[in-house]
């Protein structure tokens, strides 16, 4: 039998690597969506370490195949001392693995008991990531952006772009950073503190498409707007409305 495994060290695989060639199972290392169609299954070793801090992703990647691949079976492993249908005891392993596979509880079971760990569920750090520490939430900031970028494009059939900037872009009085630069900066630095946590998450190519929009079409942002050259090179708006559409897809789906 292969299985995916999603693990952040490879020490989980290979010190149990003779138990599960003795029982016949092959790990392949899960880099991708596309991989789901082609095994039976996922096993998630937890916990994931990233960035010093200990999370699960177990949660997300239960909601995901419950919506996408319900006939998929989703197995943890790890060392903890836990009570979970769907757990596998790398310090207490079956004596037959098919066994343990055959009676996992599907993914889209009604009782499916939430899984009890001491690492920090994923949900809250998606939750973290969306909401940040101040008053706007990511989605809300970029739709405030967006907008302005659509009134830009308006505004260009109307008039010059200098003028056009003036009216959207200009700092206002007192203020030495404009609002558009100081919270597209704000977002960059968001983006790079949590971007390595969406690489365990199943949703990782869309939040890589996000990255690499952010990087595109940061120098138009980076100096407030001003050049017009990058506007229409950058393909702004739809690259912004992109971003969007994205990140506030996957706040509905994982983090309400």
């Amino acid at each position: 039998m292969e299985l995916l495994a999603l693990a952040s060290d490879a020490r989980f695989l290979n010190v149990h690597r003779n138990y599960f060639e003795r029982q016949n199972v092959r790990f392949v290392t899960y880099t991708g969506k596309g991989q789901l169609e082609e095994f039976p299954g996922l096993m998630i070793f937890i916990p994931i370490e990233c960035q010093g801090q200990l999370v699960s992703p177990v949660d997300i990647w239960r909601q995901f195949l419950a919506r996408e691949h319900p006939e998929k079976r989703l197995a943890i492993a790890g060392v903890e001392a836990i009570e979970h249908h769907n757990y596998l005891d790398l310090l207490a392993l079956p004596r037959n693995f098919f066994d343990f596979f055959d009676n996992l509880k599907a993914v889209d079971a009604e009782d499916w008991i939430k899984l009890d760990t001491e690492a920090l569920d994923m949900e809250e750090k998606m939750r973290r990531f969306y909401e940040g520490h101040g008053k706007e939430s990511v989605t809300y900031t970029l739709s405030k952006i967006s907008l302005k970028i659509e009134i830009l494009s308006t505004r260009l059939k109307e008039t010059g772009y200098q003028q056009a900037w003036e009216e959207l872009f200009e700092p206002l009085e007192g203020e030495t950073v404009a609002y558009t630069e100081e919270k597209w900066k704000e977002l960059h630095r968001r983006w790079g503190h949590y971007v390595s946590f969406f690489q365990y998450l199943p949703f990782r190519e869309e939040m890589l498409e996000v990255g690499r929009l952010i990087a595109y079409v940061s120098p138009f942002f980076e100096h407030n707007c001003r050049e017009e050259v990058l506007f229409t090179q950058l393909e702004s708006r739809k690259n912004i409305d992109r971003i969007f559409e994205i990140l506030d897809t996957i706040k509905q789906e994982y983090a309400p």
